[in-house]
């Protein structure tokens, strides 16, 4: 049985079930129905539990609402764990701002926001792993700002734009992430999210050289150059904070990258 289940604004649950094993029939439940029960037809996502009872009466309403309390209580836990993180990250992150990243221990952090060290564990595996969260959050940034199909300069300048503007915002974060990270490079875990965002700038690449936009050169080489005008930048921002902003630095780089690569 395969459940898809999400919350309304309003908090009541929602869901969509391609089987009910356990419902109680009128009668025998036909075999059209029974197809589209397994295609998931006439179900529609947006459908309360007594709207969906009241649209195929032969399902017992108080199966459906134990269904649906059941995997309620399955994305309540996940969304609990989801705040867990969220509270580690956010208390790891005051602890590194107010006395400094080295200064500060896994046992400070699990102190401060009322958790056991078991549980930091289960979501972390060093305190480096938290500064991850805040790479994801600016892979998250510049994959929202992407827009494949209007041409790779547009592409890169909109996600590297994105990228610049999420370093203003959160300035001092962002240089004690680059601290971090430059010393772990080795760490798998750290550099998850740098394998994302080679990817992204990959596929911008696929597109310029596709399009012939850029001119013809090893792929590879290219994506290589892209990330360079993003990573560079950044790392001569934080060890050298004086002088042109990152949005400055990064879009002077990316002219040189397009300036190498156009036809």
């Amino acid at each position: 049985m395969q459940v898809g289940l999400r919350l309304a604004a309003g908090g009541e649950p929602l869901y969509r079930a391609e089987w009910v094993a356990t419902a109680r029939t009128t009668g025998s439940l036909a075999a059209s129905n029974r197809t589209r029960w397994s295609n998931g037809e006439g179900l529609s996502p947006d459908k309360t539990r007594s709207e969906l009872a009241d649209q195929w009466p032969i399902i017992d309403r108080g199966h459906v609402y134990r269904y649906s309390k059941l995997m309620s209580s399955s994305e309540r836990v996940m969304r609990r764990k989801e705040a867990t993180r969220q509270r580690i990250v956010e208390t790891a992150l005051e602890l590194f701002l107010a006395q400094g990243f080295e200064q500060t221990s896994v046992a400070q952090i699990t102190e401060a926001a009322d958790i056991g060290k078991g549980t930091f564990f289960t979501y972390f595996a060093t305190k480096q792993d938290v500064l991850s969260f805040l790479g994801e959050q600016i892979l998250a940034t510049m994959a929202a700002a992407d827009l494949p199909g209007a041409g790779a300069e547009v592409r890169l300048r909109r996600v590297f734009s994105a990228a610049g503007d999420w370093f203003v915002e959160h300035e001092a974060l962002a240089r004690l992430m680059c601290i971090a990270r430059m010393s772990s490079l080795a760490q798998q875990a750290v550099t998850s999210s740098r394998g994302q965002l080679i990817s992204l700038l990959g596929s911008v690449v696929d597109e310029g050289l596709t399009s012939g936009e850029f001119r013809e050169v090893n792929h590879d080489a290219a994506v290589t150059l892209v990330a360079s005008a993003y990573f560079a930048p950044v790392a001569q921002w934080t060890w050298d904070p004086d002088g042109p902003t990152v949005p400055q630095r990064l879009a002077a780089q990316l002219d040189l990258a397009l300036a190498a690569l156009a036809a």
